[in-house]
């Protein structure tokens, strides 16, 4: 397991059903339906208003940064440390997301 901060998208579904963060490296669990969620979960800032996009009715994504640690080889986010909510033209500009942010 390793310590990151990355920059992110992921849903904005508060139901907290399947989560991804999405980075450079791959798309990271965070929560699927049915399974434990990642512990700190609730910790995720989530913006509401201009700085989420919605792709299908109440799912879609927004930009945080977050401290998390992971389980590289399940792509699997173990615990999340904290994080704060960015603008989305963070994750926009940021030649390490994919295009699709």
């Amino acid at each position: 397991m390793e310590l990151l901060s990355l920059t992110l998208s992921f849903p904005c579904n508060r139901k907290r059903y399947n989560w991804y963060l999405k980075d450079k490296d791959a798309n990271w669990i965070i929560s699927l339906q049915g399974q434990s969620p990642a512990k700190g979960i609730e910790t995720i800032p989530i913006t509401d208003g201009k700085e989420v996009v919605l792709t299908n009715g109440n799912h879609g994504y927004n930009c945080a940064c977050l401290n998390v640690v992971v389980n590289s080889n399940s792509r699997r986010l173990i615990g999340i440390q904290g994080g704060e909510s960015l603008p989305l033209s963070t994750s926009r500009k940021d030649p390490n997301l994919p295009k699709s942010v």
